[in-house]
């Protein structure tokens, strides 16, 4: 029994070792990256909280640009380094990194899951609902309101490709 407790334990800490290394390799290739950029570039960008801001706004656009995965609640977590980036690039730490990683990593299991279940039903177009601009274009609050934009999202392109066809 201690054996097999041993086995375990050496697995998963193998595990987030492998994640942690990649998070460092890809931290210090940054850091280079961007000392590259400092040293032979003719107008390097200065690095500081409109930087931060600016690279954060990019990245979670570009990991959620529909704003079906992640929730404000998300957001809100994440908002700590929304000014910290270039901080967090000039002293080599994977704190951002491995927090959005670990979030997004849920989000994408659990909105697989939400539209595997929404789609075992067909929808019913009979109804009445209201899916409002400001509604798609804003995160959720939190996931059972995440579940409701990502119902009237599915439905929506139902709708617009049976009306296309």
């Amino acid at each position: 029994m201690k054996r097999i407790i041993t086995l375990l334990i050496f697995f998963v800490s193998a595990t987030l070792s492998v994640k942690s290394q990649n998070f460092n390799t890809a931290v210090t290739n940054a850091f280079m990256v961007n000392r590259m950029v400092e040293k032979y570039h003719v107008q390097p960008r200065l690095l500081d909280k409109e930087f931060s801001e600016n690279w954060f706004e990019e990245i979670i656009n570009t990991l959620d640009n529909d704003k079906i995965f992640f929730t404000q609640e998300d957001i809100n977590q994440l908002n700590v380094y929304r000014f910290q980036l270039h901080e967090q690039l000039r002293q080599k730490k994977s704190n951002f990194i491995e927090q959005l990683y670990k979030i997004y990593q849920v989000r994408l299991h659990q909105v697989d899951t939400i539209i595997t279940n929404i789609c075992k039903t067909p929808f019913d177009f009979t109804g009445r609902e209201i899916f409002t601009a400001k509604e798609d274009s804003t995160f959720a609050g939190d996931t059972k309101k995440l579940r409701i934009k990502l119902y009237k999202h599915l439905k929506s392109a139902v709708l617009y490709n049976l009306v296309e066809m």
